[in-house]
């Protein structure tokens, strides 16, 4: 037979009324106060439960039958706010559900919820000594946020909110709850405010908790807490700051049934079985053949040095290893899966360097390496398959803050969406990969000096992209069936020695907003066989005044046999390379003055003469240019040097006497003479 919910009999108040006053001490019990009631159908009852709070008094109890009251509530007095059924008796707010302003409240046995989650706050606690206790709290941006001291959260269901908990206060206890399915993290320990440094969180204590699925708890900034005795499922704990001098205690935790280990200041230990670790301040660990999985962050170093990861698996963690301050660390030979950040370099980059990743794999990743902040870094010989971003270098908005001079060797980046992204970065080097079949294998943006040389880019939609960059050097690369090989808005750059061939589009300079790439210097590349070979926008430079570009689809003639057509070669979209190469030559030298059969008169002149020799009244400039050579030497026909040089193009004012000379100039790659031009002159001076 259902029992009408207004004949509840007054022992059965008196029961649930002693065991909630049982949670208070005695000094906190108002013994004279009075029982109000919301919903249900009972003569008197109110129909809000901020209605109630207004006629409450000081030491009162609110008892609310189930159903759900949408409404937002202010707490200002001290209540005891007592729910029928936690799972159904429900306070849906719009903006903060529940704001507490006072102390000694007790909020027990409700389900409190916001209608979205955007910018929502299930419980706001702004005053101390206040009590949460069996309720659920869900689907708000912030679970709970906790403002005031000493605050206690009992056996709590915090799920599905962006973020579980967020702690700004000191002394907050949380205690024997479950947590589940937070997002963005399910404790966030942090003091945050627009004018300016705010004490950290301190002497807080979280025991005994469940935390399952959800992104862990935050630790940024904090003083002398306590997270002891937790259980995370596919969750875990992520230090973004860590303070040396007033250090947390983090023990006895567990991570999907193994031990969570925090080492602090060790030297000289090996570590083979873990949940998730976190070094701090430790130097010769090592880490090997660990399966480190489903964490919020597996491995965490905050000023680690010499330390090597090696041969172990992170499989579906939020973050697999993360490094801050740390440096001459090696991670090598590890299996990086299904996680959302594999690696992330942070913290300090004159702090976080000389770090070496080799030999991993990365597969089906959100981010390979994220790095933060962190300079000098060697990434080597890695396999980089099916990941959204393979690297991502991005800006961080302090000073100093971005990341340079990190060097890509022989690695592999295969079918990613995107291969390396480069933000604002300086000097950084892509040397001797292979990109294949990748959305977009490098893409750079706002840099500065980066260089690109002997890769294989493969098929890829787009093999280099930028905007906004300076001073870049694109050479010694293959660019084979991309449907753009490079595109961009560069500045000062140098294109050279690479090869183009079967692309949609070899190269293509683009403009944005009245801004157009400028004082790029794009020879000595070949381009075969492509639909387009190059769209120019902008003021550029196809060729160094004397060598220019080998095209396959060129149809001029040279008829003076120097190597050089006679035509120009036009590009599209505007711009010429005016000295395009009749053959692909690897090495090539060419002397544009003197030559042989020719009258040169103080200089001038370049007439023909009819003769074998050139002839030469006054002085005469050597000119030149050669392309896949370090140097140039010129001689006499007496063995006699007349000059050298690694300046491409070259040119020197030579005195000659009256007589007959041999001209001899030789390009020399390495040490090795590649190409020799010998021009016979007959000289009057």
């Amino acid at each position: 037979m259902a029992v009408n919910k207004t004949e509840l009999t007054p022992i059965i108040l008196l029961i649930i009324l002693l065991s909630v006053l049982s949670f208070f001490p005695a000094g906190n019990v108002y013994a004279d106060g009075r029982i109000w009631y919301v919903g249900g159908s009972g003569e008197g009852n109110f129909s809000s439960i901020q209605d109630a709070i207004k006629y409450a008094k000081h030491g009162d109890t609110i008892f609310v039958y189930s159903g759900v009251y949408c409404e937002d509530i202010r707490v200002y007095k001290k209540l005891k706010i007592i729910g029928e059924n936690a799972s159904s008796t429900i306070i849906r707010g719009t903006e903060i559900a529940v704001k507490i302003i006072t102390q000694d409240v007790l909020l027990y046995n409700f389900t409190i919820e916001t209608k979205t989650k955007n910018e929502t706050v299930a419980i706001l606690m702004e005053g101390p000594y206040c009590k949460i206790k069996n309720c659920i709290i869900r689907n708000s941006e912030k679970g709970l946020q906790i403002k005031g001291k000493k605050n206690e959260i009992t056996n709590c269901y915090i799920v599905n909110n962006t973020y579980g908990v967020h702690i700004e206060a000191n002394c907050v206890s949380i205690k024997k709850n479950i947590f589940k399915n937070n997002t963005h993290c399910d404790i966030l320990l942090h003091a945050f405010s627009i004018y300016g440094p705010v004490p950290q969180p301190r002497e807080n204590e979280i025991y005994e908790n469940e935390f399952i699925d959800g992104g862990g708890i935050f630790i940024v900034e904090t003083r002398r807490n306590k997270i002891c005795n937790n259980s995370f499922v596919n969750d875990g704990i992520v230090i973004l700051h860590f303070n040396m001098s007033n250090l947390d205690e983090i023990e006895n935790n567990t991570v999907n049934g193994k031990p969570f280990y925090f080492i602090l200041n060790e030297n000289n230990t090996c570590l083979k079985d873990a949940g998730a670790i976190i070094l701090i301040n430790c130097s010769n660990v090592t880490v090997e053949y660990a399966n480190l999985s489903r964490t919020c962050a597996a491995l965490t170093m905050v000023k680690c040095r010499n330390i090597l990861i090696n041969s172990c698996k992170f499989y579906g963690d939020k973050i697999a290893i993360y490094l801050k301050n740390s440096r001459d660390n090696i991670i090598y030979n590890n299996e990086f899966s299904s996680n959302r950040d594999c690696i992330i370099f942070s913290g300090n980059k004159y702090k976080n360097v000389d770090n070496i990743v080799k030999n991993n794999r990365f597969v089906n990743n959100e981010i390979g390496l994220y790095f933060f902040l962190g300079n000098s870094n060697i990434i080597s010989r890695n396999n980089f398959s099916h990941n959204k971003k393979a690297v991502e270098l991005t800006a961080c908005y302090c000073p100093d803050g971005h990341s340079d001079y990190n060097v890509f060797t022989h690695n592999v980046f295969y079918d990613n969406k995107v291969g390396i992204v480069f933000y604002d970065s300086v000097e950084s080097v892509v040397e001797n990969n292979v990109m294949r079949k990748n959305g977009k294998a490098i893409v750079v943006y706002t840099t500065y000096k980066t260089t690109v040389k002997n890769n294989v880019f493969e098929e890829n939609n787009i093999s280099y992209f930028g905007r906004y960059d300076w001073s870049g050097i694109i050479e010694h690369n293959v660019f084979s069936g991309n449907m753009e090989g490079i595109r961009g808005l560069f500045f000062s750059y140098s294109i050279r020695y690479n090869e183009f061939t079967y692309n949609e589009k070899g190269i293509n300079f683009y403009g944005v907003n009245d801004m157009a790439p400028e004082n790029n210097s794009i020879f000595y590349n070949r381009f075969i066989n492509n639909n387009l070979s190059a769209i120019n926008n902008g003021t550029n430079f196809w060729d160094d005044g004397f060598i220019g570009n080998y095209w396959s689809d060129y149809g001029g003639d040279d008829e003076d046999g120097d190597g050089i057509g006679d035509e120009p070669y036009l590009i599209s979209g505007g711009g010429a390379d005016r000295c395009p190469m009749m053959q692909q030559y690897e090495q090539f030298l060419l002397v544009k003055k003197p030559r042989e059969g020719y009258l040169y008169i103080f200089d001038r002149g370049v007439l023909p003469v009819g003769t074998k020799r050139a002839v030469v009244i006054g002085d005469i400039t050597i000119e030149g240019s050669a392309m896949g050579v370090n140097s140039i030497y010129a001689m006499d026909e007496n063995d006699e040097g007349i000059f050298y040089t690694k300046k491409m193009p070259f040119e020197y004012k030579w005195d000659l006497t009256t007589g007959f000379h041999t001209l001899t100039i030789q390009a020399i790659y390495k040490y090795d003479i590649v190409c020799t031009k010998e021009i016979e002159i007959f000289a009057i001076s």
